[in-house]
Order: structure tokens, then sequence, then C-alpha cells
């Protein structure tokens, strides 16, 4: 068994790796990396798209999927297998991406020979099989493989290969926390010989507080806000973050610690994404299908969300007791960047980042601290109140710690994280659970 890493060696973003066995190519993930200017692709060879026979992709968000009508539009014509949840939101998510490059093409920062088309889309999808969780798929000559669930967001897996002999786990990103939405991630049955394992927080410093506990902080931050006059912008990912703020701002309005006058208003993708988490809700907590089909209560059908109508968003910006969700969740484009410039100069406004900001994006900005900030050739002041809540649908470093001592691997590639990340949690393993682990570059090639 062979590994080629492609992407996300040292880095957050951008997934892909080549697994060669049995003289089959396999790609798990295609992925891209959004920023403020143009997007990053995974370091796969023009002819390679062509010699791979099947892709195997673990979640949707983009940093997984958003190069597959790339392969396609470079040859690729295997089968693409995810879950169902996966193959729903794909489809969203690469005609977001399309649009962002799109914006990116008309300020002259992005060619259109160097992005995919809507008929790249459209192929792709032709080529996707759904596959169930824990259910062997063979891919021929020994060549087999099985989902488990990673606990990330709806869909979300952990990809387990098995060929020539040996058992590889890639772990692509989970979490072992219960949140809103989903339990955490499964241990395979199968004994793990080799594991690839993310690192997104892999410092030893990045310890995250309990859902309860930051969920009452944002809570407390909002009333806050409220009671200075502002606005709460919550710039969101359409999947999975996007839906679990919803549900922890509806329960609060529903108990009462919010003002029963609040307004949700979800702007951007992640009204389709919720739709499509509403009809896979199968797929989530056990609780919120009883919950719907046994108590005629729907969390996804509250009186608390609104949807803009107007496209000045006029009724958002009048709202007295106003919280938006918007996408994207890095501010690198959508209908957060627009509210972004209408809040941010304004003191009594918050705008609460709950998920990580990659490097080039203007959220990792705000995290920096920037008080004015260039957005697309237009400087913002930045004047409002700027917070980190510590939302995630990755585990920290003690619950990634936890899933390799129980998938207890002979040897561990440590990836997707940070450069100064990735390898401090790789020498963590070799101290702490005396494995022999690597740490990789892209187009770094390990023969199992």
């Amino acid at each position: 068994m062979r590994l080629v890493f492609l992407g996300s060696a040292g880095e957050v973003g951008r997934s892909s790796i080549l697994v060669e066995a049995s003289g089959i190519k396999v790609l798990i993930d295609a992925g891209i990396k959004l920023g403020k200017e143009i997007p990053e692709f995974p370091e796969i060879p023009l002819e390679l798209p062509a010699e791979v026979s099947s892709l195997i992709i673990s979640h949707a968000h983009l940093d997984h999927v958003g190069f597959i009508p790339m392969l396609v539009k470079h040859g690729f014509k295997g089968s693409i297998y995810c879950t169902k949840p996966t193959r729903d939101l794909m489809h969203l998510l690469l005609a977001d991406a399309l649009g962002i490059a799109k914006e990116r093409m008309k300020q002259g920062k992005l060619h259109s020979s160097a992005f995919y088309s809507q008929s790249d889309i459209d192929k792709a999808m032709k080529l996707v099989k759904v596959v169930d969780f824990k259910k062997s798929v063979s891919l021929g000559k020994g060549f087999s493989f099985k989902f488990y669930s990673s606990g990330h967001v709806i869909g979300g897996a952990q990809v387990l290969v098995q060929a020539e002999g040996k058992t590889l786990l890639y772990s692509s990103d989970i979490n072992n926390r219960e949140t809103s939405l989903l339990n955490g991630f499964e241990i395979p049955e199968e004994k793990i010989d080799f594991l690839i394992v993310e690192s997104t927080y892999g410092s030893r410093k990045d310890l995250l507080p309990s859902l309860k506990a930051v969920s009452k902080d944002f809570a407390d931050a909002v009333n806050s806000t409220f009671i200075a006059g502002g606005k709460v912008l919550v710039p969101v990912f359409a999947i999975g973050r996007g839906q679990e703020l919803m549900f922890i701002l509806e329960n609060y309005v529903r108990s009462g610690y919010l003002p029963s006058e609040t307004t949700v208003f979800l702007d951007g993708m992640i009204n389709s994404a919720s739709k499509i988490c509403r009809q896979n809700v199968v797929f989530l907590r056990s609780e919120i299908p009883n919950r719907i089909l046994h108590a005629d209560d729907d969390p996804f059908k509250s009186p608390v969300f609104k949807v803009p109508k107007s496209r000045s968003k006029s009724e958002v910006l009048r709202c007295e007791f106003c919280v938006i969700l918007a996408t994207s969740g890095m501010l690198t484009g959508g209908p957060s960047v627009f509210y972004f410039k209408k809040l941010a100069p304004e003191k009594r406004n918050l705008i609460a980042l709950v998920g990580y900001q990659s490097a080039g994006s203007i959220g990792r900005e705000l995290l920096n601290g920037a008080k004015e900030i260039d957005v697309f050739g237009k400087k913002v002041k930045v004047n409002a109140l700027v917070k980190k809540f510590a939302f995630s649908g990755h585990a920290d470093f003690l619950g990634l710690l936890e899933y390799v001592r129980k998938t207890n691997p002979k040897k561990v590639f440590v990836v997707h994280g940070d450069s100064e990340k990735q390898p401090e949690f790789a020498d963590a393993l070799r101290k702490k659970l005396k494995k022999e682990v690597f740490s990789p570059v892209n187009q770094e090639v390990f023969e199992l």
C-alpha cells in the first residue's frame, strides 16, 4: 500500500490523499482552500484524474469536496462514494464555490479556465454512489472501504480502507463530543495498522470548553449587545455550525433567557443546507426526529427564524433584537460580508466568530485584531466588538489523544493542522502514546 499526500499536510484545507494498492489508485477527498483571493487547489498532477478509479468523500465541506468538478474536468470518470447527506449537501456547496469563483472572475483575480463550470458539477454528481455507514464496499482486487460516523457534520465519515492485508483508517474531521445535532465519533471495530488523523486543534493549548458553557457565554454576549442597542452578526458554515447555532438560539429564546422579540435571520446557503438536514433528519441525534415525529415540534421551523425578503436587507438592518446567521463562516464571500461591511463600523454591534478561520480570510484578520480591513477593494473600519466563541465540530487536543488511544494504530500520520500544530500534535503522540508518528508535507510519499 502506498500513500501520497496531495493536500492538507501542514495546513488546514484542500484535503486530498492518494491511496495505491493492488494496482488500484483511489483518492480520498478532493478539497480546496478558500481565502480572500483565489482558491488554492490540491497538488494533483494533471494526468492523475484519468488514472484514478474511485473517489471516496468523507464529508461535504469545501475543503474536502471543492476540487471534485476539477477532477472531472481533467478526465476523472470513476465512481464517487459518499453518504446520502454528503451527496445532497455536496451539490449545494459546489454550486456556492462556483458562485464565489465567479465573483473573483469579475474582480479579475481568477480566469474562467482556472475553475470549473456548472456542467462539470452536473457531470460529477452523476458519478456519485451513496453508501451507508458500516457497509463494506469492494473496489476490486481485495481493495475495500467502509464508513464510520465522525461526529463532525451530518453524514460525516471516517474512511476505513482494507487492502494488501492491511487496514488504514482516515479520520477526516472528527469530534468526540455530543453537540445539539450529533453524537461523537464511532470507534471502528477493526484492528488498525495505519491511522491518518487530523490536528486542527492539535496544540496542547487547544482545550475547548463544554458546549453548555460556550452556549451560555454566547447567549450572555447576545443579551449584552441587545442592551447596548446593537445587532449580532454570526458568520457561519452552512453545514453543521449553522444548524447548531439555530438550535441553541431557538432554545434560549424559548426558555426566556433571550428576549421573546428576538429574531434570528438566516441568510445565504444556511437556508438550503437546513432544508437538506431536515430531509436527512434520521442521520441526526435521535432526539431530533423524535421531537419532530412524536411531539409535533420541529426546531427547523421555529417562528424565531426568518429569511430576509428584500435585496437591500432593510428589514434586517431595521430589526431591534436581531441575530444574523449568514454564510460564509470565514467571511470569504456571501451575505456575511455584506452584513460585516454594514455592522463593523458601529461599536454597539457584535461580530461573533464561531468556527475555524483560515489564514488569508477576513475572519482570521479579525481574530488577529485588525481595526481596518480591505474588503475586496473597500476599506472597512472595525469598531464593533469581535469575539471568538469556541463552538467546534472538531475534537480538541485531549479528544484527539483519546481517539488515537482508542483506535490504537501501529503507525500514525498527522495531517490537517496549521504548520505549528501538526508537528506539535505528532510530538505529543510520540511522547504520550509512544507511537511511531509521521508529520508529512504535501507531495510526500509513504510505502506502507
